[in-house]
């Protein structure tokens, strides 16, 4: 078997067939399709069944719900393919996203291929323009370095192609939100080559109503999996110890303003507090950074600073 997909399944009945008939109609052959109903309560079940009857390479996992990760470690666990990839159940592929992946991955005897995608709008599609180069090849080192900056390379794990043999080897945490963050690096140390084609592949689905669609204590998972995040690359990859630094500190600033706007006092006051432990430390290594020295010397400065950052930065890249 190629690829396995795995799509976790919940509560998607309106998104699932767009989806499924995306990934059914891809031009590879050798495509397993693992469909795992982390309980859903409406016809996700169904939907599911049907699409089994009608194309054999679909296996259907029905359990009991246990969130995003638990789904997604199930069908990592069912899956026969070399490869996995992983597919958001409201989102959708381009015809040739599967075979474009996999040669790439063929050529370059790859562990990650990742490709471009689409936000997609109801009324638009908005193209990620991280990476301009068509195919760019990276190492271990590179790729580490494009994750920490949240450049090239960002936390989500959807729409990358991955070796099974690695990804296999780390579960992500069951019960957090933004899951990826405490992922993807232990995954990219493992790579000797982590490649991108930057073809648009992987259509985005924006909706408001997804766990990234509001500002919430839900946040602070994010920020944690940062802090995880960092004491790794501290002992690992001391060189960029300075950048993940500054992308954990500007995350939690960028969140501090985030919190005041939705204006819930105790949600505020665990920002507040949180934003007070991160400069603590990170402060011997965001010396001369910008908006660490207006945070620190000239906090009347801050909304201007944020307003820059909201202008400049993607918030959850």
């Amino acid at each position: 078997m190629k690829i396995s997909v795995i799509i976790p399944v919940y509560n998607v009945a309106s998104f699932l067939p767009k989806c499924l008939d995306s990934v059914y109609a891809q031009d590879l052959d050798g495509v397993e399709v693992v469909l795992v109903n982390d309980g859903s309560t409406d016809d996700s079940l169904s939907i599911c069944e049907y699409y089994k009857q009608r194309y054999p390479l679909t296996i259907v996992v029905n359990k009991e719900n246990g969130g995003l990760s638990d789904a997604r470690n199930v069908g990592t666990a069912v899956a026969h393919g070399d490869y996995i990839f992983y597919l958001d159940s409201d989102d959708w592929l381009a015809p040739n996203a599967l075979t474009s992946l996999y040669d790439m991955a063929i050529k370059y005897d790859s562990d990650v291929v990742q490709g471009g995608f689409y936000y997609a709008y109801e009324d638009k599609l908005l193209r990620d323009t991280t990476e301009s180069c068509l195919e760019y090849v990276m190492t271990r080192q590179q790729a580490m370095g494009e994750l920490v900056r949240q450049e090239a390379i960002k936390n989500f794990a959807w729409g990358k192609l991955y070796r099974k043999s690695i990804v296999s080897r780390f579960a992500f945490p069951v019960g957090k939100y933004f899951e990826d963050s405490y992922w993807q690096h232990l995954v990219i140390n493992e790579v000797n080559k982590y490649c991108i084609l930057s073809t648009p592949l992987y259509y985005y689905r924006q909706r408001q109503s997804g766990i990234s669609g509001g500002f919430s204590m839900k946040q602070m998972d994010l920020l944690n999996g940062y802090e995880v995040r960092m004491d790794f690359i501290r002992t690992c990859y001391p060189e960029l110890e300075k950048d993940m630094a500054q992308r954990w500190w500007n995350t939690a600033y960028l969140f501090y303003w985030y919190a005041k706007g939705c204006g819930m006092q105790d949600v505020i006051q665990v920002y507040s507090n949180y934003l007070r432990h991160v400069s603590a430390a990170t402060g011997s290594l965001l010396k001369g950074i910008v908006s660490y020295e207006v945070y620190n010397r000239v906090p009347i400065l801050m909304p201007v600073e944020h307003l820059v950052n909201r202008v400049f930065h993607r918030l959850w890249g």
